[in-house]
């Protein structure tokens, strides 16, 4: 069909607004172009001579005061006296104090050494595991080349405030032995800062070397890899580097840099407003009739809709009106004779649907249920009619929440899912494992706000899950003891050992068998040793931390694994368990309780290698049996242990140190 052509008070409402708005924009823009240009590069010019004055206002009362005072504290020949240990530290502390006194502004003076040594003032506790030798400030003072260094901005040890430090080396007998610092706060820079006189909404910041900001009257910058480039929006200069890198810099919003050029917007503005109005009540008679016809087809389209009336030709001229009332009645003609066609459909698809062996379910993203079918609400307890009242989330159902939350990402990456295993919740507590295959609705998508449908069934699979984990269960378990196999522990001992060799952690092996298990079985029978077996695995069970793992691994040979157990911890059960057969109840005529000749191995990190932790422990193991058995061995002891009291472990002293003790950094 050809379209007809656009109407004539269509053309005049598209061309007389459009024709009024660049005429406007066109006065606007000659009048205010040049002046505009002018008035900008002024106010830039100025902001350039502010940051040059402001770096030289800083270096002049803020930096060259702090230089001096740290090439003065490094000459001192109180700390030199210091450090070779001839006087006191509140000798130093004492002319720290003065000096701290005469140049505000110090949060620390401080002073490390290669050994690590480090005194500060004023007093403050450092972190446990604190090394100033890997400090930002002894960093920068050791490899200073010539008088002192500064840092960028970093957090004190301490305090956890923002600190900037100045550092020099200390010399001794023309080596260098350290580094002296000072930690510096920010409140004398803010108020040089403060004091800079700014376009409105301009900002001026420090920038270290690196140029990142660290201080300025704008705090969303601080922080920042750095400060946003001048753009259209924005302005921004620096100075040139001071003498420790730092520059200042100003931004200020190109929107203020004409403010006082807006006296001249008003006549302008006035003219514009005047072209518009006309052209305003010019376009709002053609409206008013194009809206006049666009109700009128309005109401045929609703009336056409709700009411299933017929269809008609209401408008008769060759227009865009038209155009829609003939489109409007076509796409409706094909849309009831499609409809119809879809009402079938579903009645068919809901009959098969109700009538299927399995469950089917219709949701929305929100977990509230659209539909269920009869077998799905059986399978979970309920009639059809309470699942649709009492559901009011299909959340309820899962056993683990977190279940459905996983499900859902997999769904709207995937737009379906096929067999996911889930473990439900029925109406009555129990729960079922099910299989679910679910997939999102073609005639709903996922939007902004996660608005979605999905549609799928449920298969009940207890039974086969409950199989499955039973078998796992007796693949990995050792029948008799009822304790892990040496398949399982196997299995765990690699997992344990790739984890150490990731964390560095300490893993502890115990190897341990039955003192003559052998003759006791041959004099007894079988049916004791078996016995005595089961008391050992339940001995051994009892004694162990959540994560350790106990197995028998063929015959009366037994171990336990012990991640992140010490050397001293594993010895502490070894004998307990020797000491713990004492105790057991004797199967049938056995005259005395057994004994263990027990094998410890201990490593860590990539030592922990799972053959050679079992070869050590083992080793150890024969070791205590050649020492007389019912005893443990450590793997590199020089003597296995006999039953006695357990090893003394003593405590470590502190290691003499330097005449400081802890520092600040």
């Amino acid at each position: 069909m050809r379209l007809p052509r656009l109407s004539r008070p269509l053309l005049l409402m598209i061309l007389v607004p459009t024709l009024s708005g660049v005429l406007m924009l066109l006065l606007v823009l000659v009048a205010f172009k040049s002046a505009w240009d002018m008035v900008v590069k002024e106010q830039e010019r100025e902001a350039e001579e502010i940051v040059e004055l402001a770096a030289s206002a800083i270096e002049e009362l803020w930096v060259a005061p702090r230089r001096k005072a740290i090439e003065a504290l490094a000459d001192s020949p109180t700390l030199e006296r210091r450090i070779e240990g001839q006087v006191p530290f509140d000798a130093l502390a004492q002319e720290w104090r003065i000096a701290e006194e005469l140049l505000q502004g110090y949060f620390f003076i401080y002073y490390g050494l290669r050994d690590g040594t480090i005194e500060h003032y004023p007093d403050g506790e450092l972190p446990a595991d604190f090394n100033p030798r890997e400090r930002p400030w002894y960093e920068a003072g050791m490899s200073a080349e010539s008088g002192p260094a500064w840092t960028s901005p970093y957090e004190e040890a301490i305090t956890g405030e923002l600190v900037v430090s100045t550092a020099a080396p200390l010399y001794q007998g023309g080596e260098r032995v350290g580094v002296i610092s000072t930690d510096i706060q920010f409140d004398g820079l803010k108020a040089i800062l403060e004091g800079i006189e700014l376009p409105t909404g301009g900002s001026v910041f420090l920038v270290d070397s690196a140029g990142r900001p660290f201080v300025g009257t704008d705090t969303s910058y601080i922080g920042q890899n750095r400060l946003p480039p001048s753009d259209a929006e924005l302005f921004v200069t620096s100075s040139a580097p001071i003498s420790n890198g730092w520059r200042t810099s100003v931004i200020v919003p190109r929107a203020y840099l004409a403010e006082s050029f807006a006296e001249l917007l008003q006549p302008l503005m006035i003219a514009s407003a005047l072209i518009l109005l006309l052209g305003g009540g010019i376009t709002s008679l053609l409206v008013a009739r194009t809206a006049s016809r666009a109700y009128r087809l309005a109401g045929y389209f609703q009336r056409t809709l709700e009411q299933d009336a017929p269809l008609q030709e209401i408008f008769r001229t060759r227009d865009e009106f038209s155009l829609l009332n003939a489109r409007f009645n076509q796409v409706l003609d094909q849309a009831r004779e499609t409809g119809e066609q879809r009402l079938a459909q579903e009645r068919a698809f809901r009959f098969l649907v109700e009538q299927a062996p399995v469950g089917f379910f219709r949701s929305n993203h929100q977990g509230e249920l659209l539909y269920i079918n009869s077998h799905c609400a059986s399978l979970l307890g309920y009639t059809q009619d309470e699942a649709m009242r009492e559901l009011t989330s299909v959340r309820q159902l899962y056993a683990d929440g977190t279940e459905r939350d996983r499900f859902l990402e997999d769904l709207l990456t995937h737009s379906e899912v096929r067999n996911r295993k889930m473990r439900f919740v029925k109406r009555s507590g129990d729960t079922l494992w099910i299989s679910m295959t679910a997939r999102l609705r073609e005639d709903t998508e996922a939007d902004e706000a996660g608005g979605f449908e999905l549609e799928g069934f449920v298969i009940d699979v207890t039974g086969e899950v409950e199989e499955r984990e039973s078998l796992i269960q007796m693949a990995e378990r050792d029948p008799l003891t009822g304790v892990g196999n040496r398949r399982a522990f196997d299995a765990v001992a690699e997992t344990v050992a790739d984890r150490a060799h990731t964390t560095g952690q300490q893993v502890a092996l115990i190897v341990f068998d039955i003192d003559h298990f052998k003759a006791i079985n041959d004099t007894y029978g079988h049916d004791t040793g078996d016995t005595l077996l089961r008391q050992i695995a339940e001995l051994g069970k009892n004694r162990l931390r959540d994560g350790d793992l106990f197995a028998r691994l063929g015959g009366d040979e037994f171990a336990v694994l012990l991640p992140g157990a010490s050397e001293e911890a594993a010895a502490h059960l070894a004998e307990r368990l020797r000491a713990g057969t004492e105790g057991i109840p004797l199967p049938g005529p056995v005259p005395e309780p057994p004994t263990l000749s027990i094998g410890i191995a201990v490593r860590a990190g990539t030592e922990v290698q799972v053959s050679e932790l079992f070869k050590a422990a083992d080793s150890a193991m024969y070791e205590a049996k050649r020492a007389g058995r019912n005893g443990w061995s450590t793997a590199g002891r020089r003597s296995p242990h006999q039953p006695a009291a357990l090893p003394h472990t003593g405590s470590g002293g502190a290691a003499p140190g330097a005449p400081g003790g802890a520092g600040v950094q």
